[in-house]
C-alpha cells in the first residue's frame, strides 16, 4: 500500500494535513482536514491568529486531488499534474465560522467518474468546506495528467537552462505582507506596480521537493502577499481590517525557474467594502497565468 505521502506528492510527512479520504460513490468523496494551530506558516499570516488561512484549505484540496487521482482514478506516479485554472470563494455570511476549534472537513464532487472506462487525462474537482458542520469554502479545480514523454516533449530544451539564484536579500519585509517571519516573505519588490517571486528553497512549504518550474501554489501565495502590501498604500497602517474574499486564477503555460517572474498589478478596484486586485505573471515577455485577488474589510 503507498504511503500518503507519495499520494500527494509531499516528501515532508509534518507537511501532510488531510486525512481519512474515501469514496462516497463513483463521483464524490469525503476527507477531514488537520487543525493547523501550530503550523510555522499557516498560523503565520496575521488573519490566521485566530482563524483558518484560506490558503491553507487550498493545499488541502490540492493534496486530496492528487490522492485521489492517483488511488481512485490509477493515475500513473510517472505522470505529471499539471494545474489549468482555480477558484476559491468563502461563504461572506460564514467567514467567522473559520474559527481553529471546529471539526474541518470536505466534501468533493469529481466530473469523472471512478467507473470510467477511458484513462483520465483531465478532471474538474468541485470542493465544499465544512467547519463544524457549516459551510465555509467552495475550491474548485481543474488539472490534467500527462504521460512523462508527452511532459518532456511539451518542456522541450528547458531543462537545458540554468535556474536563477533567488537572492532573499531583496525580499519585502514579511510584516509588510501580513506574516511576522522572514521565511515567509516570497516577493521582491520592483515598483508600487511590480513585485518578482523569489522562492526561499529553506521554507518546505514553497519547496518540499525539487521542481522544474515554479508551482501555482507559489505563485498564488505571491499574489497573496503582493495584494496585501498594494493595498497598505491605500489604508496605512491598516492592514489587519482586510481579509481573503475570493482568489481565481488561470494558468497559461509553465513559470520557469531560470528566468525573472513578474507579478504586475493590472487594476485595482474598490467596490464598497471590497478590493479587487487583478494580477498577471509575466516572464521573458510573455504573460503565463492571471490571478485576481478579493479582500474585503472584516466583519466585527
Amino acid at each position: 500500500m503507498e504511503s500518503i505521502g507519495k499520494l500527494t506528492h509531499i516528501c515532508n510527512d509534518r507537511q501532510i494535513y488531510i486525512q481519512n479520504i474515501k469514496s462516497t460513490d463513483t463521483n464524490t468523496f469525503e476527507f477531514t482536514i488537520k487543525n493547523p494551530l501550530s503550523h510555522f506558516h499557516f498560523n503565520d499570516f496575521y488573519w490566521s491568529q485566530d482563524r483558518i488561512d484560506p490558503l491553507y484549505l487550498l493545499e488541502c484540496c490540492r493534496q486530496a486531488e492528487t490522492f485521489i487521482a492517483h488511488k481512485y482514478f490509477n493515475v500513473g506516479f510517472e505522470e505529471k499534474f499539471i494545474f489549468n485554472c482555480f477558484s476559491l470563494s468563502l461563504r461572506e455570511q460564514n467567514s467567522l465560522l473559520l474559527l481553529k476549534h471546529g471539526e474541518i472537513k470536505g466534501c468533493i464532487y469529481s466530473e469523472m467518474s471512478t467507473n470510467a472506462c477511458t484513462r483520465m487525462r483531465n478532471n474538474v474537482y468541485v470542493f465544499t468546506i465544512f467547519v463544524s458542520n457549516i459551510e465555509v469554502c467552495a475550491i474548485t479545480l481543474s488539472a490534467s495528467y500527462l504521460k512523462k514523454h508527452v511532459y518532456q516533449k511539451i518542456r522541450n530544451l528547458n531543462f537545458l537552462r540554468k535556474n536563477l539564484e533567488f537572492n532573499l536579500d531583496d525580499n519585502v519585509n514579511c510584516k509588510l505582507v501580513g506574516y511576522m517571519n522572514q521565511l515567509n516573505s516570497i516577493i521582491s519588490l520592483n515598483n508600487k506596480n511590480k513585485a518578482s517571486i523569489v522562492i526561499n528553497k529553506n521554507n518546505p512549504i514553497y519547496f518540499d521537493h525539487k521542481q522544474d518550474h515554479i508551482t501555482g501554489m507559489n505563485i498564488v501565495e505571491g499574489c497573496r502577499q503582493f495584494s496585501f502590501y498594494c493595498v497598505k498604500d491605500k489604508f496605512p497602517n491598516k492592514l489587519d481590517i482586510f481579509e481573503i474574499d475570493e482568489i481565481n486564477s488561470e494558468f497559461f503555460s509553465f513559470v520557469e525557474l531560470y528566468a525573472e517572474a513578474v507579478i504586475i498589478l493590472k487594476e485595482l478596484i474598490v467596490i464598497a467594502n471590497k478590493i479587487k486586485l487583478i494580477f498577471s505573471i509575466e516572464q521573458e515577455s510573455k504573460t503565463k497565468c492571471s490571478v485576481s485577488v478579493v479582500l474585503r474589510i472584516k466583519e466585527n
